[in-house]
């Protein structure tokens, strides 16, 4: 196994390297808080006939907590950035796989970001005394939000890395590297809870990949995944998004890696 300790060794020193720059931490802990907080303090305002209330605060809830873990982590801007400066070739020289070095590196950041989802739960459950917060509908359900969370977690990174490869043909990317920050933001339910939205809408954004990052899963905590048809089809539905994202990605690489010239070195 010795090919996999060079990337144990990468998330040791990626988890060192944050825990050493504590700013970032706080910042992010400061501004997760007025997000949720604000949210809830709004949706909590919603006419009680209008949707279920607690249903929808425990849905902010688990995004609080869940958000810092699965999306905010993002590496696709230093990825983008390495190759329109030419430090790519740093890597390529080098015995070690690009993408698995910063899916260890991105782990890591998950795990300190893990921390700060606990922390906003935390204090948002004292400032929020009043929130009726939903347990697990039954054992099934919690294993399957695992399950969608695992999930949910690939497609989230796999995303991530594969837009900061578009910068091998447009300078940085920055177009879709916005394009792809809104649609984790706001296509996959964190700032806009999908049963807000009209049928037809819920509709249409369930059927792409940023509806099984979190909604899904949330959805399955929830309860709102019953039959054994239905909780088959979300997982392979899900999983069909993780091996067409992936897929897209390794042909995305080889074709840039092909016509990398990396300039400025």
């Amino acid at each position: 196994m010795k090919w996999l300790r060079k990337y144990t060794t990468t998330f040791s020193l990626a988890l060192s390297a944050r825990l050493v720059y504590r700013l970032p931490f706080v910042l992010a802990l400061i501004q997760d808080l007025i997000i949720f907080g604000s949210l809830l303090f709004f949706f909590q305002a919603f006419p009680k006939n209008a949707v279920s209330l607690p249903t929808l605060l425990t849905t902010i809830i688990l995004n609080a907590l869940l958000a810092p873990l699965i999306i905010h982590a993002q590496v696709m801007h230093t990825i983008a950035d390495e190759i329109s400066d030419g430090g790519l070739v740093n890597y390529l020289l080098r015995p070690i796989r690009y993408f698995g070095f910063w899916f260890s590196r991105s782990l890591a950041l998950r795990s300190i970001n893990a921390v700060i989802g606990l922390f906003i739960i935390g204090i948002l459950v004292v400032g929020f005394p009043y929130i009726e917060l939903l347990p697990p509908a039954n054992t099934t359900s919690l294993l399957l939000f695992i399950l969608l969370l695992v999930g949910g977690l690939l497609i989230a990174v796999l995303l991530d890395m594969g837009v900061g490869t578009v910068a091998f043909w447009t300078h940085r990317s920055f177009g879709p590297r916005w394009l792809m920050y809104v649609g984790m933001y706001f296509l996959s339910g964190i700032y806009t809870p999908f049963m807000l939205f009209p049928e037809s809408a819920r509709a249409i954004l369930t059927h792409t990949p940023f509806a099984y990052i979190l909604y899904t899963p949330i959805q399955a905590y929830l309860g709102n995944y019953s039959t054994w048809p239905e909780i088959l089809s979300i997982l392979l539905t899900q999983w069909f998004w993780v091996a067409l994202i992936f897929t897209t990605l390794s042909l995305s690489w080889r074709a840039g890696v092909r016509s990398y010239e990396a300039y400025g070195r």
